[in-house]
């Protein structure tokens, strides 16, 4: 769901437009101008403050709030996918529910989260089935709902709180004791009505021989049009010290080491196909070790892929130098820890790994929640870094969100070895399954190259720069 309104049934401005819609301060503003009750907007805006604000600026709030917090805090960026999916939400309770703004309260959004999930699942594969989604709808759509099972989640906090300090107060009545704990009894209810669909969505896209295919064919031909200049841009940006040797002078010590590892990440993800989750769990100590890196070879766990299936990627040197990678193991990541000591490949500017610090050997045991956060975030700092980056090297790159990510280096690339070599070499590379690779890539098969010249320039440039 984007932000066309109508298309999409996401609540938009009603006439003239107002405030940008990716901030919290936007959201309240649109919320109040359609006449939504003030219920409502003070439960949008607890769940963004217990979200973005930290846990200063949360104490200087006062004893409404939780000295605790609910959740781990999220970057502004990241709430902004919380928006998008309020904003879908509550455009169903007015287009297919047939609610007024004026009595959308969260009371009646909460007993009847079971009705607009249904309404938003009807909706949503309606679009499907017009063509009308030509993004991991179905994936999203598990988002969404689960987006609303966490603000049921920060409220439930707020009302537990408020229980609790009832309860202390000599002076609080009874009924108000148990008006809260009825609040906090539906709101327990509607959280868990949430994640359970929501994981129900994700189970049937995993059951799925085709997975969310269907829905990203449309995605695929679009990066597809755009192939060479994106193939221009990684080419030139992975060409190593001479892209890096006007932009580090003007980067922090940080910046710069973060600028290489992004391009380490690029490199890796290029030659191997992974995902950005599978990047984020590799550890060193189980799926890269000394003996598998003798092999040039990542073994990726069933629990960190999509589809749940182990696979095992290797390292080709034409595409991921030997000096890069042992400039990052030894140079760069060792700075990146500072005091931290962990396994994991890659490193938050923090020195914390993105990955679940407390998980067990085989996976399990995680926060899945807080790690979300956090991979959407390094997800964030890679645009932020190597779009300008890439700029710099070439001139150009399509960086408007949603176009330039990780996962369009795997669509690109996959998409080239469905034409040069077919589909089964393709989902050997993807460590997909052919039905899979052939729903989203099948109208390439046969294809002659057409951006091998392009590369072959590209490649040229670079020989001549060294």
């Amino acid at each position: 769901a984007g932000d066309v309104g109508e298309a999409t049934l996401a609540i938009t401005w009603p006439s003239e437009k107002g405030p940008p819609l990716s901030t919290p301060e936007g959201l309240i503003h649109l919320l109040r101008a359609r006449g939504y009750p003030d219920s409502l907007v003070d439960a949008i805006q607890y769940h963004a403050d217990v979200c973005v604000l930290s846990d200063d600026e949360l104490a200087m709030k006062g004893d409404a709030y939780p000295m605790r917090r609910i959740r781990p805090r999220v970057q502004v960026t990241t709430f902004r996918l919380h928006i998008r999916r309020i904003r879908l939400l509550l455009g169903i309770a007015e287009a297919r529910a047939k609610w007024a703004p004026s009595e959308i309260t969260p009371t009646k959004i909460f007993s009847s989260i079971h009705v607009l999930i249904a309404h938003l699942k009807q909706n949503w594969e309606h679009r499907a089935s017009k063509g009308l989604i030509t993004g991991p709808a179905t994936g999203d759509l598990g988002m969404t709902i689960y987006t609303w099972g966490m603000v049921a989640e920060t409220l439930r906090g707020k009302a537990e709180h408020e229980r609790t300090r009832l309860a202390d107060d000599p002076n609080a009545s009874g009924a108000d004791i148990m008006a809260t704990a009825r609040t906090e009894a539906l709101l327990t209810r509607a959280r868990d009505t949430a994640y359970k669909a929501s994981e129900g969505v994700r189970e049937r896209i995993e059951n799925s021989p085709k997975g969310s295919a269907n829905n990203t064919s449309k995605d695929i031909k679009e990066v597809y049009d755009r192939t060479p200049p994106i193939m221009t841009v990684f080419r030139v940006a992975l060409s190593g010290a001479q892209a890096h040797k006007g932009m580090v002078a003007d980067l922090s010590d940080i910046d710069a080491l973060l600028l290489e590892q992004m391009t380490f990440i690029t490199a890796l993800i290029l030659a191997t196909g992974m995902r950005w989750a599978e990047v984020c769990h590799v550890r060193l100590d189980l799926q890269f070790t000394p003996e598998l890196r003798l092999k040039n070879e990542i073994t990726l766990r069933a629990i960190d892929r999509k589809n749940e299936t182990r696979h095992t990627v290797s390292l080709p040197s034409n595409v991921l130098p030997r000096w890069l990678l042992s400039d990052f193991l030894l140079r760069v990541r060792p700075i990146l820890l500072k005091t931290h000591d962990h396994p994991w490949l890659v490193v938050r500017r923090s020195g914390r790994p993105v990955g679940c610090e407390g998980e067990s050997l085989d996976g399990e045991t995680r926060d899945l929640l807080a790690y979300e956060n956090r991979r959407a975030n390094f997800r964030n700092l890679w645009k932020d870094i190597v779009a300008p980056f890439a700029y710099a090297a070439n001139g150009s790159c399509p960086a408007e969100d949603g176009q330039f990510t990780p996962h369009c280096i795997r669509n690109v690339v996959a998409a080239e070895i469905v034409k040069r070599h077919g589909i089964d070499k393709a989902a050997h590379w993807l460590g997909d399954h052919p039905n899979s690779v052939r729903d989203t890539y099948g109208f390439l098969e046969g294809r002659a190259s057409e951006i091998e010249s392009v590369t072959n320039d590209v490649l040229a440039e670079i020989a001549a720069t060294e």
